[in-house]
């Protein structure tokens, strides 16, 4: 297979360009090995492989594209993304990639959280601090759609469908920010967060046992509530991720509505 060659140029780049170092970091992980040897129903084309499947969605979702159909960009310049992906044995259709993934289903979640930790385990990565000490961690988010649930909070998202939440977290040195919102429709008698923990791990993928709690963080008479650069002192060598529950109350004499709903955020790993 023919290899991609990095020359400094003032040439412009182009959105596929960092696919390559995607396709770079995820041949360090075993997760496309497992993929490869998981055995699924019956399946168009059959000669390209799960590990195949897993990085042609990867290389969508690093672009910022989230439906099958997208697949289909990747076909007008196969051999492109097939080198800067590391795919062995061809692009799927969007027919075989949308029909694979129903067979895959949840049954490689836990894979997939292993393969996310010995990436960073066989890259060597360890963050970076800045000036004052911390390390941001970018997270997107996707808001939930709760389209005709009739839930409390849920208010139209930028998605253009009914839905809520969104949440960050960064880590630092032996500190980490929370960053957390919750948005109603209209004003409530109770909003913001319960039940928050600070949960830690060894890993990053099993043993979390909580490591802090913090009092509930609820306001009345509003219609939204923030969390913003909470800050929580930690020590390092561990991974950490953050656990809260979203609540809002409407008002109300006898038996006033209420709706909660439990999220946790992605692991970051705070060094030594």
């Amino acid at each position: 297979m023919r290899k991609i060659e990095y020359v400094v140029s003032d040439e412009r780049l182009i959105t596929p360009s960092g696919l390559s170092l995607v396709g770079q970091v995820l041949g360090k992980s075993n997760l496309i090995k497992k993929a490869n040897r998981m055995r699924t129903a019956k399946r168009s084309q059959p000669q390209i492989k799960n590990g195949d499947i897993l990085m042609t969605m990867i290389g969508l979702l690093s672009l910022g594209k989230s439906d099958f159909e997208n697949v289909n960009e990747f076909h007008k310049d196969e051999e492109l993304y097939k080198i800067a992906l590391g795919i062995a044995y061809g692009i799927p259709s969007e027919f075989s990639l949308c029909n694979r993934f129903d067979d895959i289903g949840t049954t490689m979640n836990q894979q997939i959280l292993d393969g996310n930790v010995d990436m960073f385990l066989s890259c060597v990565y360890e963050p970076s601090a800045l000036a004052n000490g911390c390390v941001p961690v970018d997270i997107d988010v996707s808001p939930f759609d709760n389209s005709g649930s009739h839930k409390v909070g849920v208010s139209r998202t930028y998605k253009n469908f009914d839905g809520y939440f969104s949440y960050s977290i960064s880590s630092g040195n032996k500190r980490i920010y929370i960053n957390a919102n919750v948005t109603a429709s209209d004003i409530m008698a109770e909003i913001g967060f319960k039940n928050i923990k600070v949960q830690q791990s060894s890993n990053g993928t099993s043993g979390w046992t909580t490591y802090f709690a913090p009092s509930n963080q609820v306001i009345t008479d509003a219609k939204k509530h923030s969390l913003e650069d909470f800050l929580i002192s930690v020590p390092g060598g561990y991974y950490y991720r953050f656990e809260l529950t979203n609540y809002a109350k409407e008002y109300g004499w006898f038996f006033p509505d209420s709706q909660s709903i439990t999220v946790t955020s992605n692991a970051v790993y705070v060094t030594s």
